[in-house]
């Protein structure tokens, strides 16, 4: 006799299993579901320029999407308060992001300004950027107090996960941050570390700004989305896991079972 057997609905993955505390210990910043599509600007204490706009990633998924097409030397921004590493603690930022095509110069990073007006006034960052690559290629790097560092080159259409490890001292010789980088919501973690130890660029006080920046430069201007999303804080320490269960994963944990259906039974 043999028996087969379909699988109705159900997508196969394979789940790296993480320490539930850890897990437990993300803090959503935002993820900007159900928000109207539009303007971020004054949307759930988000302050963000024009260009700034809240919409579809093309699935039922909501992204915050930023670019700059305006003159050159000016900055499109979006930043919010709340997260926060405090003076003399290690936390953990992590987000997401995605480049629609080749992009000119994008940073995200976290400040203690309240009102962050370009990449100087941010701390802990990492920079998007066209640089010399090829189509469908741009680099991702890390600052390391104000300078550029850590290169790596990454692909537009794709999704990118980062973790920055904040340790904020209370002076510049113990203010350090680690940065690591995946495509995707790939189980091999922790990510590639891409730059370890880098400094602020300033004393800090608390890291309480989540901030995107968007520079318009010579000698062309950027009309090219880079989408933000899935942005958490574990304020208590070191976390390498990953916040966002996969997709498939996503079924599992909202209940949705597959149907394990005997399609077909016959003696031979």
């Amino acid at each position: 006799m043999h028996i087969t057997i379909r699988l109705v609905n159900v997508a196969i993955c394979v789940v790296m299993l993480v320490t539930p505390a850890l897990q437990a210990a993300w803090q959503l910043i935002e993820d900007f579901e159900g928000m109207t599509y539009g303007a971020l600007n004054g949307k759930n204490g988000w302050v963000a320029s024009s260009k700034a706009v809240v919409q579809s990633d093309g699935t039922a998924n909501a992204v915050a999407a930023y670019r700059n097409s305006g003159p050159v030397g000016t900055y499109e921004r979006l930043y919010k308060s709340g997260a926060m590493v405090n003076n003399a603690t290690t936390g953990t930022i992590f987000f997401m992001f995605y480049a629609t095509g080749d992009i000119l110069r994008h940073y995200v990073g976290m400040t203690d300004k309240g009102s962050p007006a370009n990449e100087g006034a941010l701390a802990a960052l990492v920079r998007l950027d066209k640089g010399g690559e090829p189509a469908g290629k741009f680099e991702f790097r890390v600052s390391d107090g104000g300078g550029f560092d850590g290169y790596r080159q990454l692909n537009t259409a794709t999704w990118y996960s980062v973790w920055m490890v904040l340790r904020n001292g209370t002076a510049s010789a113990t203010e350090r941050y680690d940065v690591y980088l995946t495509p995707g919501f790939s189980p091999a973690l922790p990510g590639d570390l891409v730059f370890a130890n880098a400094t602020f660029p300033f004393v800090c006080g608390n890291l309480s700004n989540v901030c995107g920046l968007a520079e318009s430069r010579s000698p062309y201007t950027s009309v090219t989305n880079v989408w933000l999303d899935y942005l958490y804080l574990d304020k208590a320490g070191v976390n390498l896991t990953h916040p966002v269960p996969e997709p498939c994963l996503l079924l599992v944990l909202g209940g949705v079972t597959a149907g394990l259906e005997l399609a077909h039974r016959s003696r031979g």
